[in-house]
């Protein structure tokens, strides 16, 4: 499935409403969605900014739906408590299925 990975400051809070992530159809790879994030002292993240891709082959595989899918998740984010604010990245790293197949014989008659 799925999944995501946690890096910088942030990884010294925990996360107290992870989510699970659900797999996309979509017939190539998708590039990591990296979400930098601030989170406050009472653990809410009051920033969520796409970072951009690392490389060109990361570019040419991004998928949007996707990316605003990461944000929408790194708004949601809640942390345990922590005496100062805190910056970190979520990496999404999505994985695909192929999508269903359709009916190609309808669309001929």
């Amino acid at each position: 499935n799925s999944a995501l990975h946690i890096e910088g400051e942030l990884t010294q809070r925990k996360w107290l409403n992870p989510v699970s992530l659900t797999n996309w159809p979509y017939a190539d790879v998708i590039a990591p969605s990296r979400v930098q994030v601030l989170v406050d002292e009472i653990g809410n993240v009051f920033s969520a900014v796409l970072l951009p891709p690392a490389d060109s082959r990361e570019a040419a595989s991004h998928y949007d739906v996707a990316d605003q899918r990461a944000l929408e998740l790194a708004l949601t984010a809640r942390f345990a408590p922590s005496s100062r604010l805190t910056i970190g990245q979520l990496i999404f790293n999505w994985r695909t299925v192929l999508p269903s197949a359709t009916n190609s014989s309808a669309a001929t008659r």
